[in-house]
């Protein structure tokens, strides 16, 4: 174990950084990146595995060393009662079914401990593959819907108010980027919005008296209801404001609050005619000294697609993550149920049973195990993954993101887990075919 923790980290440090170099050069303007050894980290690979093993090895050999001798020399290795004459344990009652499916039963029964790991391996596996196929679709969604709830062809913001000669389809608005501290503590930017009284840029909003809307992506990610009193800050006077939303928006590209412009001036104690934007359906003719930045829809898929482009390779390595955890368990556990049904096998084939009955009872009972837990652990991977995302990953990016499980994923998922399972049993019939009798029955009596 020792050596397998020193050449993972030389391949993680030379070799697999590389990955992860590319998708931040990919999506940002960085120098390039070095490659450095951390201690700290080399320690924590290497010797923690190591030492989970030797706690776990230490208790199981106390327990097994505080047996009898004559239990050793038994093969009684289980804790408790000797499992022989009056003592022993009562066999389980069975239903009356034909004499395989009785047999399988007491497979399944017998080896109860190494199917329970084998499902939490399956869990495992597919949840890993779930966090790579559901990125993709979510942050596609999560582009098309911020180009789609951009309020104008072309939003500017201004450095300060400037009057236009030709006023045709533009509209006024007023913007202020105020702090909202999240009940984890952590600040975000959430912007608030002036509107003009039955704006033609967001109509739908329909805002009259002193209504707040809240974007849909702020509403969503707090889990906002109507008549909930949000706290902002504004960040250059630090003066403290609470207002009271009234409900929602279509807007995903960021946090903000929508209210009425003359409502906002008087919040913030601004003149009654102020602004700092233009709504406009094409590009107007400002001086540039007086633009701060112009949001058009093209610019917001921009951001978007940045983000896509950064996960995309996540999906990938996701996809190979849960494929060696499918197979590696898979071949273990499977493993782990045939030699300790040799004796049996053995004997059964010396009462002349064929090889396909044997693989009837020990192999189908195998398939039965796999093919149940990738069917039960579907929805407990979609209710995982969905929550690990938005309530943790996601619970410190700027936005909202919603996760987009779709029908196609769970039929990936369980393809290419019946895939890795059938690589498996493929070995596991070479060794039931080439099972040595005479070694699986010297056993001492």
């Amino acid at each position: 174990m020792l050596a397998s923790g020193i050449v993972g980290s030389v391949i993680c440090a030379t070799l697999s950084y590389r990955l992860f170099n590319d998708i931040y050069h990919t999506s940002y303007s960085l120098p390039p990146i070095a490659s450095l050894w951390d201690t700290e980290s080399l320690l924590t690979v290497v010797l923690l595995p190591i030492a989970s093993m030797l706690v776990i090895c230490g208790i199981l050999l106390f327990r097994k060393l505080s047996l009898m001798p004559v239990r050793f020399l038994r093969g009684e290795l289980r804790l408790g009662r000797s499992t022989r004459g009056a003592h022993s344990r009562k066999a389980m009652r069975l239903p009356a079914v034909t004499f395989f499916k009785r047999f399988q039963m007491r497979v399944l029964i017998g080896n109860k401990g190494s199917y329970i790991l084998l499902f939490l391996g399956i869990l495992l596996a597919n949840f890993i593959l779930m966090m790579g196929l559901i990125l993709g679709p979510s942050l596609e969604k999560y582009v098309t819907d911020i180009q789609q709830d951009a309020v104008a062809e072309y939003q500017y913001v201004l450095k300060a108010p400037t009057n236009l000669k030709n006023n045709d389809n533009v509209e006024k608005y007023a913007i202020r980027s105020m702090e909202f501290t999240a009940p984890s503590g952590q600040d975000f930017e959430v912007s608030m919005l002036g509107l003009v009284k039955d704006s033609s840029f967001l109509p739908d909003a329909n805002l009259r008296g002193d209504t707040i809307l809240a974007s849909e992506s702020f509403w969503k990610k707090f889990k906002l209801q109507e008549g909930d009193k949000v706290l902002i800050k504004d960040g250059v006077t630090n003066k403290t404001y609470e207002v009271e939303v009234d409900g929602s928006y279509p807007y995903a590209a960021g946090f903000s609050l929508l209210m009425l412009i003359d409502d906002m001036n008087a919040l913030l104690d601004n003149d009654s005619d102020y602004f700092n934007g233009y709504f406009a359906r094409q590009k107007l003719d400002i001086n540039e000294d007086f633009v701060a930045t112009i949001i058009t829809p093209e610019v917001l898929r921009g951001g978007g697609e940045q983000m896509l482009s950064m996960f995309d390779k996540m999906i990938g390595i996701c996809l190979f993550a849960s494929v060696v955890v499918h197979l590696v368990l898979s071949l273990l556990l499977t493993k782990l149920v045939l030699d300790k049904n040799a004796h049996n096998i053995a004997l059964m084939k010396i009462f002349g049973y064929r090889t396909a009955e044997l693989r009837r009872i020990f192999i189908n009972a195998n398939t039965v195990v796999v093919v149940v837990s990738l069917i039960v652990t579907l929805p407990l991977v979609d209710i995982g993954v969905v929550t690990m995302y938005q309530e943790f990953m996601m619970s410190k990016m700027s936005g909202y993101l919603q996760m987009q499980s779709q029908w196609w994923m769970y039929l990936v998922i369980v393809a290419i887990g019946l895939l890795c399972y059938l690589l498996v049993t493929l070995l596991q019939i070479r060794r039931l075919d080439k099972l040595d009798m005479g070694a699986a029955l010297k056993v001492a009596e």
